[in-house]
Order: C-alpha cells, then sequence, then structure tokens
C-alpha cells in the first residue's frame, strides 16, 4: 500500500470535523462519522452517516467536489454545523 497522499492530509486538517453536519447539494442532512484512507489507493474519504442511519463512503476529492445544477455549478456538500 502506498502512502497517505497530500491531498488527504488537506483533507484531514482542513476537511470535515468527525459530529459536524453538512447538507447535500439535493437537500439530504449527513453527519460527518470520520475521515479515512482507502486501502487500495491511499486516496482520502469521507464517512458519513444519514439521518436514516445508512452510512456512506465517498472519496474526499468528491466530497468537496462541485457538481452541475439546473441553476449553474454548486458544492456537492455545503457544511451547516
Amino acid at each position: 500500500m502506498s502512502k497517505p497522499t497530500e491531498q488527504f492530509r488537506e483533507i484531514m486538517e482542513s476537511g470535515p470535523k468527525p459530529g459536524s453536519r453538512w447538507r447535500h447539494y439535493k437537500g439530504g442532512v449527513y453527519t460527518i462519522v470520520c475521515t479515512a484512507i482507502d486501502e487500495e489507493t491511499a486516496s482520502p474519504r469521507v464517512v458519513y452517516k444519514a439521518e436514516d442511519g445508512i452510512v456512506w463512503s465517498r472519496n474526499g476529492l468528491a466530497f468537496f467536489g462541485t457538481v452541475i445544477t439546473d441553476n449553474g455549478p454548486a458544492p456537492r456538500f455545503t457544511a451547516i454545523g
């Protein structure tokens, strides 16, 4: 396995903190569980939990990425507390 990437270090230092809440651009609210390193790729991941209890994992770069909506570009997730 390779070493964690610089991108992972940035996400760990300035990324979502466990317990913080984020709104998905489609409206769902999620609570951050933790950040992690993907074992296979050594890429950063964000682990988060939906209000219905389902736990999700997304590539850290995609978590902070931008999506194209009918109203133009928007962040995929926005911190709400």
